[in-house]
């Protein structure tokens, strides 16, 4: 469920070199995963890298339960795709990374084998759905304890739950939403925000891709991997191909 032989080995590496480790996790609906969430994890870990000091060793998409994805499209009368589609979408937009994002600050081109999806979340063996705060304790069981955790996400869900405070036993990474303030870094409290300078990625939204798909509009699709666009089309997901 976690891929961790990589993140293993370099960590392994890394504390012989007295460098700091991190891991990175995201979560969230995903309905469906788009390019603007890989860019996030590529904005977080230039940052951290080259700001920081900090050495990141991977990283995790985790799309989030049915249970918890469902009922909230429901509740908003929009499309719902479930979760083995979301994270086949993920896993694709993953397997694009050096494509699917513009080159900025040289992040294109350094492979796409640091970034992976986790089915944990999502796994419909779980009674309910788990929040983020028990996907981050989950990760953090499997790295250890000389591995910290990063959280990252957009502002706007940082300012809902108050994340700019920080998260106990983790850390947390805050990428800029349009027109939401800045959340100033504080690595005592493993606190840190980055504004994302990809306006046309920072300003997508899944409700963003799911209308283009349904109204067969190529504008936002631009910002799509082709393969997504394809397997949603194949799939028949979000109004698309019918």
């Amino acid at each position: 469920v976690w891929s961790l032989g990589q993140i293993t080995e370099a960590a392994q590496q890394q504390q012989k070199s007295g460098g700091r480790c991190c891991v990175l996790l995201t979560t969230g609906a995903m309905n469906p995963p788009h390019r603007g969430h890989v860019h996030m994890m590529q904005v977080a870990k230039e940052a951290l890298e080259r700001k920081h000091g900090l050495a990141v060793l991977g990283g995790f998409i985790s799309p989030s339960h049915d249970l918890y994805v469902g009922p909230k499209c429901q509740r908003l009368r929009t499309a719902f795709a479930a979760a083995h589609h979301r994270c086949d979408l993920a896993e694709l937009l993953i397997r694009d990374l050096d494509e699917a994002v513009p080159k900025e600050g040289g992040m294109q081109g350094e492979g796409n084998g640091w970034l992976h999806l986790s089915r944990w979340e999502s796994d419909p063996k779980h009674a309910d759905w788990p929040d983020f705060p028990e996907v981050i304790a989950e990760l953090s069981a499997n790295v250890g304890p000389d591995i910290l955790v990063i959280y990252v996400c957009g502002s706007d869900l940082a300012m809902k739950c108050g994340l700019a405070r920080g998260i106990s036993g983790a850390g947390v990474f805050v990428v800029q939403r349009q027109n939401d303030p800045a959340i100033a870094s504080d690595p005592s409290r493993c606190v840190f925000g980055e504004t994302q300078q990809d306006q046309a990625l920072a300003s997508i939204s899944s409700t963003q891709i799911r209308a283009a798909l349904s109204q067969k509009d190529l504008g936002p699709l631009a910002l799509q991997s082709q393969a997504c666009v394809d397997y949603v089309l194949r799939h028949r997901l979000y109004g698309a191909g019918t």
